[in-house]
């Protein structure tokens, strides 16, 4: 009987320890990897004092497809390859040359992940290369509205985001902030393994009140 009890006791034991550990594995922000390997975060928080809203993009494509739509640039081309079937727009982007960016003197601070006061983890270096790519090849201003910020460029869970701090919405040239972005990829990039990947990570400034921002996010 002593020894019934003794196993009934440790069951019980085990059983509370798994419930423990389920609660503590639950509340854990980061807890699955992705395809590369690479930990996963839940929920990256945009900045504080800012709101999220989604990006509204106005301009052209290779001169000619008209663009005025709302999303990420990647579900912004992807409308148009709706809106456009009889094009080949992997063909047109690669015969499509960048658009030029006008060099601005209103760049200033840079800082790398990890970011004071933020959750952020790096994102996939080659996945922020795709995104820059798309930006650059169209002639368009990417709006935000007042203290907002909204996601610009997001595959394999690898962001750039663009936050407005004005107090009016404005249209900033994508070319630009993708130049941003490379800004974060020329400074902040690394390799924490030596077989790995190269990640990135940062947020950068410009004096004219916004910043991009280059994170890990799940999309």
């Amino acid at each position: 009987m002593k020894l019934l009890t003794s196993i009934y006791q440790a069951a019980l034991l085990a059983a509370a320890g798994l419930v423990l550990l389920i609660s503590i594995v639950s509340a854990t922000p980061m807890e699955s990897l992705d395809r590369d390997g690479v930990h996963l975060i839940q929920q990256a928080s945009i900045p504080e004092g800012y709101t999220e809203s989604e990006l509204h993009m106005t301009g052209t494509f290779a001169d000619a497809i008209a663009i005025n739509h709302t999303g990420t640039i990647e579900q912004i081309f992807a409308k148009l390859a709706v809106e456009h079937p009889n094009v080949n727009f992997t063909e047109l982007a690669l015969a499509t040359p960048n658009v030029k960016t006008i060099e601005k003197r209103t760049k200033s601070d840079l800082n790398c992940i990890p970011v004071s006061g933020q959750n952020w983890y790096p994102a996939k270096d080659w996945a922020i290369i795709n995104g820059i790519d798309y930006l650059q090849k169209v002639n368009a201003l990417c709006w935000v509205g007042a203290h907002k910020c909204s996601r610009v460029s997001c595959s394999y869970n690898s962001g750039i985001h663009l936050c407005n701090n004005n107090g009016y919405e404005r249209g900033f040239s994508c070319t630009w902030i993708a130049s941003f972005a490379e800004d974060i990829r020329e400074n902040c990039r690394y390799r924490p393994d030596p077989h790995g990947i190269d990640l990135v990570g940062g947020q950068a400034w410009d004096t004219e009140n916004y910043n991009v921002c280059v994170y890990q996010e799940k999309c």
